[in-house]
């Protein structure tokens, strides 16, 4: 079940509920605290859940863009390069031929707009 069936759901219980004490008229006003106190946490869950997806998202296609762009750099072998992303910091695994190819990597993948910061462990084949 997706979250905006639940919610959804969770509202229409919290509804009905509030409304099967409005035939009390000192109820009225503790219904609807609670139809709004349910919206409120619902609210912050699905919020939550949405900032999640989008981290998630924004980390892939940084990692799409680094790797794009270490793919189009001449003399760099990028099949030998792994590149991973998490809250915009990107690590590079894997080898290079010679330290320059490393920082050069390193500063590719550091121009990419949305990096925070490069962690390079990449190292140098024997």
């Amino acid at each position: 079940m997706n979250t905006k069936n639940l919610a959804v759901i969770t509202l229409s219980v919290a509804f009905t509920l509030g409304l099967s004490a409005c035939d009390k008229p000192e109820a009225y006003d503790e219904a609807g605290n609670k139809v709004d106190q349910s919206s409120q946490r619902i609210g912050d869950r699905m919020g939550d859940q949405a900032t999640e997806a989008d981290t998630a998202i924004t980390d892939a296609t940084l990692t799409t863009k680094v790797k794009t762009d270490l793919l189009t750099e001449a003399g760099l072998k990028s099949s030998d390069i792994s590149v991973n992303t998490l809250d915009g910091v990107v690590t590079l695994t894997g080898t290079t031929d010679t330290q320059e190819n490393s920082d050069r990597a390193k500063q590719i993948a550091s121009e990419v707009t949305g990096v925070k910061n490069v962690l390079n462990q990449l190292t140098l084949k024997p």
